[in-house]
This record gives C-alpha cells, sequence and structure tokens, in this order.
C-alpha cells in the first residue's frame, strides 16, 4: 500500500490504479519512488519510508520519456536488468507481458513507440517491486498503443499511482487525486 499523509492524503490499495493531477503530480512520484525527501507530510510504501528505507522497499518507476536502448536487442536488454535484479522475473514472463513474445532479437529502436512504452514498463516489472510509479502512461501513443497500456498497468496486483496532465487519462484510473501544490506536498 501506498500512504501519502499531509494536506492532501490518499491510500493507493495493492491491485489499485490511482491518477494525481496537478502541478505536484510528477514530483509526488519521485517521492513515492524515494528520489525526493517530502518536507511537510509523509509517504510510505508498504509501512516504509521510501527515501530512509530505500534498501528494505522496492518501488518501479517508469518516467515519461522512457528508455533509449537504441540496437541493443530486447535478450540483450532483458539479461541486462535481470543481472541488476535480486529477484528477477523470468525472461519469458517479460516478453509475454510486453506482448512481444518471440520478438526478443529485435532491437530496441525497431519497436513501434507502444511496443517501447509496453516494454520500457516490463523492465521496470523485472524487479518485481512492491508498489509502482508511472509518470504519463501513455504520452506519445496512438489509441490502441495506449489501450494495451492501460490494460498492462490495470492488470498488475501491486499499487500503482499515475502522474496525468490529461483528464482523459486520468479518467482510465480507478480514482483521482487532484494536488494543490508543490510546495505543500514536498520539498524542492
Amino acid at each position: 500500500m501506498i500512504e501519502v499523509s499531509g494536506k492532501t492524503a490518499f491510500t493507493v490499495q495493492a491491485g489499485e490504479v490511482v491518477a494525481v493531477c496537478g502541478d505536484a503530480a510528477t514530483s509526488l512520484l519521485e517521492a513515492v519512488s524515494g528520489d525526493r525527501l517530502p518536507a511537510g507530510g509523509r509517504i510510505t510504501v508498504g509501512g516504509l519510508d521510501p527515501y530512509r528505507q530505500r534498501a528494505r522497499v522496492s518501488v518501479g518507476a517508469l518516467w515519461a520519456d522512457g528508455g533509449l536502448y537504441g540496437e541493443l536487442t530486447l535478450d540483450e536488454i532483458i539479461g541486462a536488468w535481470r543481472n541488476w535484479s535480486s529477484r528477477p522475473l523470468d525472461r519469458d514472463t517479460v516478453t509475454a507481458l510486453a506482448a512481444l513474445k518471440g520478438r526478443e532479437s529485435v532491437p530496441y529502436s525497431r519497436l513501434t513507440s507502444g511496443e517501447r512504452r509496453r516494454f520500457d514498463l516490463t523492465l521496470v516489472l523485472i524487479s518485481q517491486p512492491d508498489a509502482l510509479v508511472i509518470d504519463e502512461p501513455a504520452t506519445g501513443l496512438d489509441p490502441e498503443e495506449a489501450r494495451a497500456v492501460w490494460r498492462l498497468v490495470k492488470s498488475l496486483r501491486i499499487p500503482v499511482l499515475v502522474a496525468a496532465r490529461c483528464p482523459a487519462e486520468a479518467l482510465k484510473a480507478d480514482r483521482t487525486v487532484l494536488l494543490d501544490s508543490v510546495v505543500d506536498l514536498l520539498a524542492a
């Protein structure tokens, strides 16, 4: 469970997708992922502080800009990510989640934008994180590709917090939280 307390307070349960909207959305994701210290208020993931107890909590993060892997094949990229994880998913699970089974020898640069986004998302899932934060899940995707990404996000059994600047995207989540100000919630 993700718990955010302060001026804006909410929780995200396992299997739930919550969209946050407002100027502070990406900053909130950074705090939940442990990259930023919250100022006024408290953030926990599974009861642990993701900033101070980073070694004990795993939060996957997918940022809007995605991966830049050029001519590396999907299999090469998966192998590297699996080596960096203490409890990695197996290769077949990764390609199945990304709906790219049988395409392991394809270079990343030859994937469509939707395939890249799904693949980037599954790379974050390789380490089997306790929670997931995603900045703009369907940014730059056509409607069909966006639906595929959202299907994958909604199929996860972990708490997922999404920053959505587009109201139509926010409505795809189970719930939406409007944030007031970055100053109210987070340290600069």
